[in-house]
């Protein structure tokens, strides 16, 4: 089974034999980031250690006493690695794709697709007005898009793996079609 490193490096090579320019680097944290930028491509990839942050039952993921808090932190440290670390311009107004893998022993978190997922949209979107947020610091202000209401294309994949990890990519599909005022 090839690693989480080896499947993002044949990801990197894939992309270069489309003709983006994509940069990677590998962040202290164990995060890896990617962005592409050519034209209009606007897409930010990168990974944290561990589960995804999920949310289930029916309260903000970003409440301080919420047990994913911590999986939030580390996803909104490794969003905001990525995100300085490259060339990537968060999303107002455009569709937005969202990508997520997961690798590891998936049997061992008894979390959903979907529970990951909006755990996932609503630490990356745009928080200004929320609420309760104060003990996420500067972090509360990382946003990759404007809302949930701009992601029109969803992809979610469960691999193995030796550890456990989960990779997101977010990227801007442009205003084709747009009919949607947020």
């Amino acid at each position: 089974m090839p690693s989480t490193y080896d499947t993002l490096q044949l990801a990197n090579r894939t992309w270069h034999r489309i003709g983006f320019d994509l940069i990677q680097a590998r962040f202290s944290n164990d995060a890896v980031g990617t962005a592409a930028a050519v034209g209009r491509m606007n897409r930010i990839a990168f990974q944290v250690t561990g589960y995804p942050p999920a949310k289930s039952d029916g309260r903000s993921a970003l409440v301080a006493n919420h047990p994913h808090a911590a999986r939030i932190h580390l996803l909104l440290e490794a969003a905001h690695k990525a995100q300085t670390v490259h060339v990537f311009t968060p999303i107002e107004r455009e569709w937005v794709r969202l990508d997520v893998m997961l690798f590891g022993a998936t049997e061992k978190d008894p979390r959903d697709a979907l529970s990951y997922l909006s755990g996932i949209v609503e630490a990356l979107q745009e928080k200004s007005d929320l609420d309760g947020i104060n003990h996420l610091g500067d972090l509360g202000r990382i946003w990759l898009f404007r809302n949930s209401r701009q992601i029109r294309h969803v992809t979610y994949r469960e691999n193995e793996g030796s550890r456990t990890a989960y990779e997101v990519s977010i990227t801007d599909l442009g205003d084709q079609d747009r009919n949607y005022e947020s």
